[in-house]
């Protein structure tokens, strides 16, 4: 398999979840060291993608949580 079309394949297979053995066996890499290049990027992108959901998570439970009304303040 030429190597771009190995590692664009990787790539996607890292980004639906396959595990590193699966894309192993998939690409016929022969170590783990090989195929973690691929599944380590995508791994942090998807890491950075949870954190900010959980922040926007805990920022809108704290907002319900609150016992603080807001009103309108309108002109005199």
């Amino acid at each position: 398999m030429p190597h771009g079309l190995r590692k664009g394949g990787s790539r996607v297979m890292a980004e639906s979840d396959c595990t590193p053995h699966e894309i192993m066996s998939v690409t016929g890499h022969t170590t783990l060291k090989e195929v973690k290049r691929y599944t380590d990027a995508y791994d942090r992108k998807k890491a950075a993608a949870r954190a900010l959901a959980k922040v926007a998570k805990a920022a809108s439970e704290a907002a319900e949580a609150s016992n603080v009304v807001p009103f309108a303040v309108t002109g005199t």
